[in-house]
C-alpha cells in the first residue's frame, strides 16, 4: 500500500513539473505571437521570407553549376559563371573596384559568408521553432 502511494505521488509530482512546462511553453508562444504581430515582427517575418529565397536560389544555382561543369576539364569550371546573388553582391561593392583576377577568389568568399549566414539564421530559426 506505502509503495502505491509513493508511485502515485512520484506520478502527481511529474505530472505537476510537466503541466507547469506546458504552460511556460503556451505563455512562451503567446509572447512571440504578440511579437509577430507587431511591425518589427512582420519586418522579421518578410527577411526571413527573402534570406529562405535566397537560400533556395543558391543551393539550386550551386546545383546547376555541379551538374554542367561535370565532364568539363578544371580551368572551365573555375571560369562558371557566378550565382546571381554574388553577382548583385560584387555589383554593390563596386564591381569596377575588383579585378578579374580577384573575381574568383572574392566571389567564393561573398558565397560562403552568404551561405553561412542564411543556413545559421534559418537554422536558429527551425530550432526556435521546434522548441
Amino acid at each position: 500500500v506505502l509503495g502505491s502511494v509513493s508511485s502515485e505521488i512520484h506520478f502527481l509530482e511529474t505530472l505537476g513539473q510537466e503541466i507547469h512546462n506546458d504552460i511556460e511553453d503556451m505563455i512562451r508562444d503567446q509572447q512571440s505571437a504578440a511579437m509577430a504581430s507587431t511591425l518589427i515582427g512582420r519586418i522579421m517575418a518578410r527577411v526571413g521570407i527573402v534570406c529562405s529565397i535566397i537560400l533556395l536560389v543558391r543551393v539550386a544555382s550551386a546545383i546547376l553549376a555541379i551538374t554542367q561543369s561535370v565532364g568539363t576539364d578544371r580551368d572551365s569550371s573555375l571560369s562558371m559563371r557566378a550565382d546571381p546573388v554574388t553577382l548583385v553582391l560584387i555589383w554593390l561593392i563596386g564591381h569596377d573596384v575588383v579585378s578579374k583576377e580577384q573575381y574568383n577568389s572574392l566571389s567564393q568568399c561573398a558565397s560562403l559568408l552568404l551561405t553561412g549566414f542564411l543556413s545559421v539564421s534559418q537554422m536558429r530559426t527551425f530550432l526556435r521553432t521546434m522548441k
